[in-house]
């Protein structure tokens, strides 16, 4: 593949052996067959439903609601333990040992990620089968669940080789196959690669006035089907309309705000942990551009 003039791919992972108990928690990752699974998993309030999932009829004997109710114990209790086996995996990978304030680079927690690709998957089909680039990539947490989640194929892109040798390491602990590239994302041409969806936790622009909104636009011009991102809830109107008024965007909603836990990182930090609240966005481009 052509990834543009000047652009270095560092590694295709993939390690040969592992634990026998890792290839078992991947298995179950997959879950039942996807026409059962759409049936099975939740939907974040808001979203349509699928046309194909039936809907309940007025009026049910009393046996009959019962084994609905019983099922739909069994589901949530199913899904529950998916996102459990895939927040697991994503806390024992590497993270960044000493990050770089130029950089804004932060640690995306496991339970952030694992909702964040879950809900990607789950609620929308943009993750299992699809070609996922992972932007600003760091050690590779979002990739790796992308990975995880069974997408057909996975890139992650930093401009920091330092990261992106944690996150080859993390995807050949756990046996994935993940494209990583050292590159600024602005010098990548991405004309002829068919990606689907793009996730990323960009810099918050604390340090760079602006970055997120780079990230974005380059995120909009390369996804076909969506964009996942994280950003300040205290930037939620200026996010919406930037992308929906000047990079084109055909929609912008934000899925549920989430608590980002982060730790005293850096020098200038006075408290031992902040916490920050951030939305998870879906971005849907325009594909016909």
């Amino acid at each position: 593949m052509n990834y543009g003039p000047n652009v270095l791919i560092l590694v295709r992972c993939r390690a040969q052996l592992g634990p026998a108990l890792l290839a078992l928690n991947r298995t179950a990752l997959k879950g039942p067959p996807r026409r059962q699974r759409r049936q099975c998993l939740p939907r974040l309030a808001g979203s349509k439903s699928s046309a194909s999932t039936p809907r309940r009829p007025a009026c049910a004997p009393p046996a009959a609601r019962g084994q609905r109710r019983r099922r739909r114990r069994r589901r949530r209790a199913w899904v529950d333990m998916k996102l459990k086996q895939l927040e697991g995996l994503l806390g024992g990978l590497t993270q960044f040992p000493n990050p770089k304030v130029e950089l804004e680079q932060y640690a995306t927690g496991p339970h952030i990620a694992s909702r964040m690709l879950y809900t990607a998957e789950n609620s929308f089909d943009d993750i299992t089968g699809k070609f996922v680039a992972d932007f600003g990539c760091g050690c590779g947490t979002l990739a790796v669940a992308s990975a995880l989640l069974d997408a057909e194929h996975v890139l992650g892109i930093d401009i920091d080789p330092q990261s992106l040798e944690l996150a080859q390491e993390n995807a050949a602990d756990l046996e994935l196959d993940i494209d990583l590239i050292w590159s600024d994302i602005k010098s990548l041409s991405f004309k002829v690669l068919p990606v689907d969806t793009v996730v990323m936790n960009p810099p918050f622009g604390t340090r760079k006035r602006g970055a997120d909104m780079e990230f974005l636009a380059v995120a909009l011009k390369v996804a076909s089907k969506a964009v996942y991102s994280l950003h300040k809830t205290s930037t939620r109107e200026h996010i919406k309309k930037m992308a929906l008024r000047d990079h084109n965007a055909i929609s912008a909603e934000v899925l549920c705000e989430l608590r980002y836990d982060l730790p005293r990182t850096y020098k200038f930090h006075n408290k031992k942990e902040v916490d920050i609240a951030v939305d998870l966005w879906r971005f849907v481009p325009n594909a016909r551009r």
